[in-house]
């Protein structure tokens, strides 16, 4: 039975126009409250003359999220675009849900995405394109509450380090905790309450991508007697086992040593050399930027202008942008590498590319220079 709705579902989801065409599907039926779902597009663009943009929007709400994770654009030797695009949807209330989210495409000509490329900020604020949005079919599913409370929903694990267990008064005591795994992302501050006596420090890192998330939390403590470090104990749900389980660390006692020996410091004495030095950088400093306000900046030409477009550009599908736009014949080794870069994964080094097209024009401001 599961397997004829997913059938159902997939044609279900099956567009087509003279345009384009899509297939829009999702993974589950049924879930529990912060359960995954995986929601799927692929578009295919039909015709060859045409620019198309496209864009998924769901509709606000406070009973779930939507993070798109993954995209994937390719072309056809016709220049038709494919593309495959991934969400991550987590319901956050209970009950029963049909969202209908829309497909936007943006449709503009090849003479439109030029003038979008070359034209300046004050010129051109935005693309001009036709957009058409398409109501897709609904997203039909049963959300249950878990039947205790919990505060990860997921496959997590939890471990810990810790440098020593005894230490005297001036010391600290430094232990790590590390939560990782996969499923909604983990919303805990702090993995240790207040313990009497004892000085806490924390310093908390995340790293999030896709489903996998991990939390590291460096603690540093330091106290004048003898503590416990408490349990850690943090209740879950995984939902592909359908099982509650506990992630815990043991209580660690830690004793602390008395120091015998003060040793006391002598006040180092007042520096009037530095400090007269110290406001003196401090007055240059100010000066120097007043002064460069009324320095004038030099206008870029259109070609320095171009090259810095290209040197501050960050990803291949920009730099192709600019030198399509710019002068298709002198970069077509450059466009070419590009062009395998992005749409057919061959392996290249961006910054040589970029090397190779400042090459270009300072071949061509040299022979300028003779000609004049």
């Amino acid at each position: 039975m599961y397997k004829l709705f997913l059938l159902l579902l997939l044609w279900s989801g099956l567009y087509a126009s003279d345009d384009f065409e899509y297939l829009f599907t999702y993974n589950k039926k049924s879930l529990v409250v912060k359960e995954e779902m995986i929601i799927s597009l692929e578009v295919k663009q039909k015709k060859t003359n045409e620019v198309l943009i496209f864009d998924l929007i769901f509709p606000p709400s406070d009973a779930y999220t939507v993070e798109l994770i993954d995209s994937v654009e390719t072309k056809d030797i016709q220049g038709r675009v494919q593309v495959k695009s991934k969400y991550l949807f987590f319901p956050l209330q209970s009950g029963t849900f049909s969202i209908r989210p829309h497909l936007i495409v943006k449709k503009a000509s090849k003479e439109e995405l030029k003038k979008f490329v070359t034209g300046s900020a004050d010129e051109l604020m935005y693309m001009q394109t036709k957009d058409k949005s398409i109501a897709l079919n609904p997203i039909k599913i049963e959300v249950k509450n878990l039947d205790e409370d919990v505060m990860l929903v997921g496959d997590y694990h939890l471990s810990y380090e810790i440098d020593k267990r005894e230490i005297h008064t001036d010391e600290q005591i430094n232990i790590q905790y590390t939560l990782s795994g996969e499923g909604y992302k983990p919303h805990i501050k702090t993995l240790l309450d207040d313990i009497s006596g004892v000085d806490i420090f924390l310093d908390k890192n995340n790293f999030d991508k896709k489903l996998f998330h991990k939390s590291i939390y460096n603690y540093a403590l330091s106290a004048k007697n003898n503590f416990n470090i408490p349990k850690v104990s943090i209740k879950a749900y995984n939902p592909a086992k359908n099982s509650y389980y506990v992630l815990s660390t043991p209580t660690i006692p830690i004793v602390v040593h008395q120091n015998t020996i003060m040793i006391s410091k002598k006040p180092k004495p007042f520096q009037w050399v530095e400090y007269v030095n110290y406001i003196l950088l401090l007055l240059a400093g100010y000066f120097t930027q007043k002064l460069l306000k009324y320095i004038p900046k030099r206008q870029l030409s259109s070609r320095e202008a171009f090259m810095k477009k290209v040197k501050d550009s960050k990803r291949p599908k920009e730099v192709l942008q600019l030198l399509l736009a710019e002068d298709a014949v002198t970069f077509k080794d450059e466009i070419d590498l590009l062009e395998k870069m992005i749409y057919h994964d061959k392996s290249s080094s961006l910054s040589k590319i970029k090397e190779k097209i400042v090459q270009h024009y300072q071949r061509q401001k040299e022979e300028d220079s003779i000609l004049d």
